[in-house]
């Protein structure tokens, strides 16, 4: 199965990846999001998302949250901002499979901005734009973490 998707993700929308039993799932992504991204528990395959916008709506504390086995590949997007009610949730989830985070922009500074979370294999996180001291938070994962060549002004 592959979806491929180019275009909006209409506002206040939880877009859901949930596949059972399909190893060979790729699901790539290439949108603007005015919603969170949730990689369900269920999915096996690969999560692909490139040149993505995301935006702030009221509604959404977190952008991006995996919780799947799969592997989630964020190349090139860029997050303007998120947790607007201050709650202190971060812009991306990492909670389940394995996460590569490459080239990305996170915009809003001082809130935190990924979160490695138990359940998280590993992750690779390089070349991305982060604003302030809250760039990455391992929160005790016990993942394989690489971590490289980023910056926080």
């Amino acid at each position: 199965m592959q979806c491929d998707c180019n275009g909006n993700i209409p506002q206040f929308q939880l877009v859901s990846i949930d596949c059972i039993g399909l190893v060979n799932v790729r699901s790539s992504f290439n949108g603007q999001f005015m919603s969170t991204l949730r990689v369900g528990e269920k999915n096996e395959g690969p999560v692909k998302l490139t040149n993505c916008g995301f935006w702030p709506v009221p509604e959404t504390r977190e952008q991006v949250i995996e919780l799947g086995s799969s592997t989630l590949m964020l190349t090139a997007c860029h997050f303007a901002d998120w947790d607007s009610t201050r709650k202190g949730c971060p812009c991306l989830r990492a909670a389940g499979g394995r996460l590569i985070v490459n080239g990305c922009e996170f915009m809003a500074e001082g809130k935190e901005q990924i979160a490695l979370e138990k359940g998280l294999t590993a992750a690779v996180i390089k070349g991305c734009l982060f604003r302030g001291t809250k760039a990455v938070s391992d929160n005790n994962s016990g993942a394989d973490v690489q971590i490289g060549l980023n910056t926080t002004q």
